[in-house]
């Protein structure tokens, strides 16, 4: 789970005070009142706090990190791609014996990546695969958020739109 930010009761003429609520999550309490004034999660999902009553029945508004992470957890992937690609592991292990590796390595070009999940992380490692000319095959779990492209594909299988981009 991520990271949980706290902020202060603006309401509040006490200090704040940071607390852990046991499920992962902290919020910014009053010490006079008790009141929570903001929740916020350090990772982009938020069901697993959500899944928590005292905080989903919470009137504090909720923010997550939606976004901050999504460009380089795309350059992740397509760095994970290259390695097996590339054979980087034997590689290395040549490297360390003090000899050289004698084959053949793959390209992405051509290849086809798969995502599971179309959000912001799904669709960063989708541009960053489409740049390394790979055919990219996308799965959402709501096809009410799939958006329409000239070449979107759509077609339900148990709630789950499957989408060639």
């Amino acid at each position: 789970m991520g990271e949980i930010l706290a902020a202060p009761c603006a309401s509040s003429s006490s200090s704040p005070s940071s607390s852990s609520r046991g499920d992962g999550s902290s919020h910014a309490t009053s010490e006079r009142d008790g009141r929570v004034a903001w929740l916020h999660s350090g990772s982009a999902g938020v069901e697993h706090i959500l899944a928590v009553p005292r905080v989903r029945d919470a009137v504090a508004p909720l923010t997550n990190a939606r976004g901050a992470f999504s460009a380089s957890l795309g350059e992740w992937a397509l760095f994970a791609s290259l390695w097996f690609a590339k054979k980087v592991h034997a590689m290395r292990a040549s490297q360390a014996k003090g000899e050289w590796m004698r084959d053949t390595v793959g390209m992405l070009q051509g290849k086809t990546m798969s995502i599971v999940g179309y959000g912001d992380i799904g669709r960063a490692c989708a541009v960053r695969a489409k740049a390394f000319g790979m055919k990219v095959v996308a799965l959402r779990r709501d096809p009410s958020k799939a958006r329409s492209t000239s070449n979107w594909s759509p077609y339900d299988r148990g709630g789950v739109v499957n989408a060639v981009l």
